[in-house]
């Protein structure tokens, strides 16, 4: 996993990235997850493709447990640049409602 940095004084989150997404992905995703304020969340974000390549998974991950964690899969097909927009706003938003409620551990597809 690649580490991308996000300089902020208030920064707590992180975004991971899987060494198999191109880089101008990366780059999208990395601009995304910082204008949507990871810096500022008690989470992680990581993406990375699944097994078969079929989907990206961004996973919103708290750090100190990992079994919670809220997953979007975006299809290959569907890897625009506002569904993927919306997908990490999407993970970042369903985590933090998703603490509340006794399953920690929830997925949606794309």
């Amino acid at each position: 996993m690649q580490v991308q940095a996000i300089s902020n004084q208030n920064f707590q989150g992180s975004v991971t990235f899987s060494k198999d997404i191109s880089p101008k992905l990366v780059g999208y995703l990395s601009e995304i997850s910082e204008k949507s304020g990871i810096a500022k969340k008690p989470y992680n974000l990581q993406v990375q493709n699944t097994k078969d390549k079929r989907f990206l998974s961004i996973e919103a991950i708290n750090p100190e447990n990992l079994a919670e964690k809220y997953t979007v899969l975006v299809h290959k097909f569907l890897q625009k640049k506002d569904i993927l927009h919306s997908a990490v706003k999407d993970a970042m938003s369903n985590f933090e409602k998703s603490q509340s409620l006794p399953q920690k551990n929830l997925n949606k597809v794309i």
